[in-house]
């Protein structure tokens, strides 16, 4: 048995759009902003050729919508700003390929998807500026989901089929310890989670399911020490580790597709020790200091998930002529 494809896909996209935005400061210390965003996005995709499942033909899709962001921010001190922000964003729709339309009888095209961004924070500076921090916490509500519901399909079926939530707090800080030490580092909490149930042919996923690919705990932490080899050769030394926290690929292993797998938490160490002149520099390197083995994202090819490098040291060298 032959099975024979032989299709060219050609998709053209034309977006146009018009934003504004006014601002008003109410006082010294207290300021508006409301912004908006009109767009319209315009999409066709045409299939040529044959084959199994390959019937030729043009499809195409419009969208347009308006875009709204308000914040309000307060000066507390001349050292600490207060804020807060709405925003919303927007995906257009996509098209489904030939094998799901003609096989699965799916929709063509699939309708936009929204976020709506809530988001309170602060940011703060020392009178001296040796010390900043900053944090936020926010709430993302993702309502239209765009999702690949394979289904009893053979072929990925996309369709708008739920809405889903996240909400966390993020921290960064930027620490000037000394004249020749300095600390930069950052930490995020995110919940993310679906908000209503999604049924395929394969699967029942309740509400409250964790987000696919999203790590509730992330962290990162640098520090740089400067010093002298030389009075005219001034050099440096550089660590940095970041945290990323175990997750799944998929909504839940109940799914019956391969893709299906629980990615373990990983952090990643990494090393430069470098001399540098007025004209040229040169660093020694080591990334993956503990030949750490992270998978960073599944699946590739159903099955394979994509690896970081093992451990690499290296001297990079660069001349800068004036």
């Amino acid at each position: 048995t032959v099975v024979y494809v032989d299709a060219l896909t050609l998709t053209k996209r034309e977006d146009k759009a018009v934003f504004g935005e006014v601002s008003w400061r109410f006082t010294d210390r207290l300021e508006g902003v409301i912004g908006l965003r009109w767009y319209q996005s315009e999409r066709r995709q045409r299939v040529s050729g044959g084959g199994l499942f390959i019937i030729p033909g043009e499809v195409e899709k419009k969208s347009d919508g308006v875009v709204p962001k308000v914040s309000l921010s307060w000066d507390a001190t001349d050292q600490t700003m207060v804020y807060g922000l709405f925003s919303r964003g927007f995906r257009p729709g996509q098209f489904n390929n030939s094998g799901s339309i003609n096989v699965c009888g799916s929709r063509q095209g699939i309708d936009d998807d929204e976020l709506d961004n809530y988001e309170l924070g602060m940011k703060h500076r020392s009178a001296n500026g040796d010390v900043v921090v900053n944090t936020s916490l926010f709430r993302i509500k993702w309502d239209n989901m765009q999702f690949n519901a394979f289904g009893d399909c053979p072929f990925p079926v996309l369709e708008n089929v739920a809405s889903a939530s996240s909400q966390g707090i993020e921290l960064d800080f930027n620490w000037l310890v000394s004249d020749t030490l300095g600390l930069q580092g950052g930490v995020g909490y995110n919940d993310a989670q679906l908000d209503s149930e999604f049924i395929n042919d394969n699967a029942t996923i309740k509400s409250g399911t964790p987000m696919p690919n999203v790590p509730k705990w992330t962290a990162n932490l640098a520090a740089t020490w400067e010093f002298n080899w030389h009075p005219q050769f001034p050099g440096y030394l550089r660590a940095d580790a970041q945290y990323i926290d175990d997750r799944t690929t998929l909504f839940d292993e109940t799914i019956d597709f391969p893709t299906y797998r629980e990615i373990d938490a990983y952090t990643l160490v990494n090393l430069r020790l470098g001399l540098q002149s007025d004209n040229w520099l040169t660093e020694l390197f080591i990334t993956n200091l503990a030949n750490e083995r992270a998978e960073l994202f599944c699946c590739r090819n159903f099955y394979d998930p994509a690896i970081n490098r093992p451990r690499t040291i290296g001297l990079r060298a660069s001349w800068r002529n004036d």
